[in-house]
């Protein structure tokens, strides 16, 4: 007979739960089981994601994350990105670009205004390659610049360049821009240099001629 969910929620602390889901061997195990408790199970899921200091391994809060997401909870995943303190250690900040990847990506599943600005915001204070395919589902022309200044950044660059590729009209637009350096930005920088030359390769691909 299977166990009452109020039973089977309150068997163990909510220290025993974030030590259960902290587990890389048996944490999968647990998260199924808070899943089949349906919404009851959130506050200990949000907990784990969101009280959980930022650590260098990042599989049990992306594993929260998703739980989180299947069972609906948009404000919890919104409130992620909204309380985000940036991690001093670099191999934590390392790691908790993938959870930040996994929570963008869960949201993406709802397209509201509120979700989208919660995602921009996120993408302008620190990209991630999950916060640029979750942005992409918006196909929003704000996105553009934003994708634009991810090609700095090695861990982005190429999640960036197929973004772009996917709106092929506003990114066509903003290129031009970007060759013609009416972005505001100094043509001296070696980023903007690099984005001169991402700039002429989609218009080619484009089918625009950069020098017309």
């Amino acid at each position: 007979m299977q166990e009452p969910m109020p039973s089977l929620l309150n068997s163990r602390s909510l220290q025993e739960w974030m030590a259960a889901l902290d587990s890389l061997m048996d944490g999968d195990a647990f998260i199924f089981q808070l899943i089949g408790l349906g919404p009851p199970a959130i506050p200990v899921l949000a907990h784990h994601l969101l009280a959980t200091r930022p650590r260098t391994v990042a599989l049990p809060r992306c594993r929260t994350a998703r739980a989180l997401g299947t069972l609906g909870a948009r404000q919890e995943l919104m409130a992620y990105f909204r309380d985000f303190h940036r991690p001093e250690d670099p191999a934590a900040l390392l790691a908790e670009d993938a959870v930040r990847s996994t929570v963008a990506e869960e949201l993406a599943h709802w397209k509201s205004d509120d979700v989208y600005q919660t995602l921009l915001t996120a993408a302008q204070d620190r990209m991630t390659g999950g916060l640029i395919r979750a942005l992409s589902f918006f196909k929003s022309d704000e996105n553009i610049p934003v994708f634009f200044a991810a090609l700095d950044d090695d861990f982005c660059r190429i999640e960036a360049t197929n973004a772009l590729r996917q709106v092929p009209y506003p990114a066509r637009a903003y290129a031009l821009l970007v060759w013609r350096g009416l972005t505001g930005e100094s043509r001296c920088m070696p980023s903007t240099r690099y984005r001169r030359r991402v700039a002429v390769q989609l218009l080619r691909e484009f089918g625009v001629s950069p020098e017309a």
